[in-house]
């Protein structure tokens, strides 16, 4: 888990759901299976402790934590992103994207991106959610 996530969960009283364990969750485990023709994810958090000894026992790597950045859009991608009918992921939102949060991370071996665009009234609120404040655009670095 990202350390921002892992600060969060404890905050709320969150811990590892192995038993009689009080310890603050720190990996995720993620299982896909199928039933009745329907395919079901289910998570599991535990400690460091608890997680590393699962991953033991059942073989598998521990993917390393994700990586999480912010920055503001240039004015071409904006006019990119409007052409292709993309718009903010705030709730029922439909105003243009100013801002774009990425996060990266592993997923059973294979690399995947989560992106999220944001205009800049929902700006703060993706903020907040994923603990990282956006930076300039690629055009304010020059």
């Amino acid at each position: 888990m990202h350390p921002a996530d892992v600060a969060e969960f404890a905050e709320r009283g969150w811990h590892c759901e192995t038993r009689r364990c009080r310890m603050p969750a720190a990996i995720v485990t993620q299982r896909s299976y199928r039933h009745h023709g329907r395919d079901r994810d289910i998570e599991h958090f535990a400690c460091e402790t608890h997680g590393t000894a699962f991953a033991q026992r059942h073989r598998i790597e521990i993917d390393p934590a994700s990586e999480r950045e912010a920055r503001r859009l240039s004015e071409p991608e904006m006019a990119a992103l409007a052409a292709g009918g993309r718009h903010c992921d705030g709730p029922a939102c439909r105003n243009p994207a100013t801002c774009i949060f990425l996060e990266r991370y592993m997923r059973q071996g294979q690399r995947e991106v989560l992106e999220r665009l944001a205009c800049d009234r929902h700006v703060a609120m993706f903020s907040q959610r994923l603990h990282v404040e956006p930076g300039p655009s690629p055009e304010e670095d020059r």
